[in-house]
């Protein structure tokens, strides 16, 4: 059994496939599998990770017949992963090659630690790194066209569950944490990604339930912006993971309401969850809808 499970789900990757399979496959650490699941691609992107599993057996292969929706798709590299730290890939970000190494050594250090990450550079499609633009507060790129909010500071530090949790859901914008390393007995136990296009802020969420985060200061985790990712979808194209936007965001309430209800947390615990803040928002949006 690996110590690392690296997730990498991906629908017609074949442009950047290659370079995020090799910034894996060159890590420092090295004890560590690579589960794609290939959500029905229609370009190369079969050929690609066939010839990479050939060459290195850590690589596992999964295809699926149909395209079963995105975040069933990284539900499922959870579930097809065994080792015993579990980091969610994306088929068009790059690592430096001590990224597992130093993630590890973290979540080794601290069994209280949920998740794992380091600083993040932005690039764009051709690898350039993106610029902070002080007018608008955003990164972009050389273009202009791209441009979107630095990464979240680390708020989930707090010994309280209940301070982390609201601390994610108040203070979420990128959820670049969801793409750390966790710790596989604290996934076990989550609902992982919701039906709702804002399904990672909720998975977020679920993991400062379990755990603190820790972030280091080194930039080892390489995250690229450009035309074809989610972020650039259109609001009909987002549609495709919960209908409308008031669907999202019931769906992302429901699926929090499921979180504190099911969590570890004491009952005192799982009533500040509900009402502070965005829990008196999450209850009184769905609370009549399950019957509770």
């Amino acid at each position: 059994m690996p110590k690392v499970s690296i997730g990498l789900p991906v629908r017609n990757g074949e442009r950047y496939l290659r370079e995020s399979f090799e910034s894996i496959l060159g890590q420092t650490f090295t004890d560590f599998e690579i589960v794609v699941c290939d959500n029905a691609s229609t370009d190369r992107t079969a050929e690609i990770a066939l010839a990479l599993a050939a060459r290195d057996p850590r690589v596992r292969y999964f295809r699926n017949p149909q395209n079963i929706g995105a975040n069933r798709n990284y539900n499922l590299t959870m579930k097809l992963a065994s080792g015993a730290y579990f980091k969610l890939g994306a088929h068009d970000d790059v690592l430096e090659p001590t990224y597992i190494e130093r993630m590890v050594a973290i979540l080794d250090s601290d069994p209280n630690i949920s998740v794992a990450h380091s600083g993040i550079r932005y690039i764009d499609e051709d690898g350039a790194p993106l610029f902070y633009d002080p007018v608008t507060r955003r990164l972009t790129d050389r273009t202009r066209r791209v441009a979107i909010e630095p990464p979240d500071d680390n708020y989930a530090v707090d010994d309280d569950p209940v301070q982390r949790f609201h601390a994610v859901l108040r203070q979420t914008v990128t959820c670049h944490f969801a793409l750390g390393l966790l710790r596989m007995s604290v996934l076990r136990r989550s609902a992982g990604f919701g039906a709702a296009y804002t399904a990672d802020r909720a998975f977020v969420a679920e993991m400062a339930l379990y755990g603190k985060f820790a972030q280091t200061s080194e930039i080892l985790f390489n995250k690229r912006e450009h035309s074809q990712n989610s972020r650039s979808l259109s609001p009909e194209q987002k549609s495709v993971f919960a209908g409308s936007r008031v669907a999202w965001k019931q769906a992302e309430h429901r699926h929090l309401l499921r979180v504190i209800w099911t969590s570890p947390l004491r009952p005192w615990d799982k009533v500040r969850c509900l009402a502070v803040g965005a829990g008196k928002v999450i209850a009184s949006s769905v609370l009549p809808a399950i019957g509770v």
